[in-house]
Order: C-alpha cells, then structure tokens, then sequence
C-alpha cells in the first residue's frame, strides 16, 4: 500500500472491485481486527474464522461505508464485533444442544431430579404461552431480546415486557413455594 492511500480511499477501492485493496486494508487493520476476534471468541480458530468472515464481509458491505458517520477502523471492526459475538453464540447454542441431547446438562438434571424441579416444570406450566415462549427463547436458547423480537415478529419493548411479566411471575411462584 502506498503511504498516499487514506483509509477511505482503501475502501473506496475495494467498493470499485480492488482486490489488492483488500489484502491493503488487511495489512493495516488484520492485527487489531484479530485482537478483537481473540479477546471475544477466546480462541484462536475462531478469531481467525471471524476475521476472515469480517473482512469478507467488509468487502461486500464496502460500497456501505460512509467517511461521514465512521473511521474505517470503526466500521471494520463493527464487521468483527458482530461476526464474533455471533460465533460465541452459535457456539454455546451448539454446546447447549448437545449437553441437552446427551442427558449432560447438569443443572437441567439437577433440577429435573428434586422437588425444585417439579416446582419449577409446575411454574412454568402456570405462565402464559407467549412468556413461557419468550422465557424459553432467552434462557434455554440463547436468544437476545433483539433476536426474539425478530424472530416472533414484534417490537422489542413488547418482548422485553413480557420476559419481565414472566420472571415476577416465576418469582412470585417459586417464593411462595421455598417459603
């Protein structure tokens, strides 16, 4: 990359079909855009993973980039943000699954075999079908509240009321019977 080259400009020619650009703004960015995969993803497969996944998001998504709202870097490494987080939930979602299916999910099998257990299976028979629904997608699922809106179709504040009219319920339920 010549020193003349801002980072805009490497954008700029990736959006007009430069692939030397973007092997350019990897050059200058691919350190800091691993950093940050590593410290979210924990692990070094996944980072490079991510990166990758990123950068070749980031030179799809180029002819997006507006030098007004954003430095390049910031808008890079938003690529790296979400393509990172969402590799740390697709993998606890997977570990879920499989610890689920294997019977080798200890707390489920720790609650399954007292009498909280049954307090909790007979609380949540109480809910609402929507708050079960809601509470299952959050905390059996993984799911974000943003994820839940979308994936049910509504707006986010009515998700997040009713996973709170699910939890006071669940509360309310379960003191009355540790009581």
């Amino acid at each position: 990359m010549s020193s003349s080259d801002s980072d805009p400009a490497l954008v700029a020619r990736c959006t007009a079909g430069d692939v030397d650009a973007l092997g350019d703004l990897y050059d200058q960015f691919g350190g800091r855009a691993y950093a940050l995969a590593r410290r979210i993803t924990g692990d070094d497969a996944s980072a490079e993973a991510v990166v990758e996944a990123a950068f070749l998001d980031a030179w799809r998504e180029a002819f997006s980039f507006d030098p007004a709202r954003a430095r390049v870097s910031a808008w890079l490494l938003g690529f790296v943000h979400r393509r990172a987080v969402d590799a740390v939930r697709g993998e606890r979602r997977r570990t879920a699954g499989v610890a689920a299916r294997s019977g080798a999910l200890e707390t489920g099998e720790a609650a399954a075999a007292g009498a909280e257990g049954e307090a909790v299976r007979a609380a949540l028979a109480q809910l609402e079908p929507e708050e079960r629904r809601v509470l299952e997608l959050a905390y059996f699922e993984g799911y974000t509240q943003a994820e839940i809106a979308e994936l049910l179709g509504e707006p986010a504040a009515s998700v997040a009321s009713t996973l709170h009219s699910a939890l006071m319920t669940l509360r309310h339920l379960l003191g009355s019977v540790r009581k």
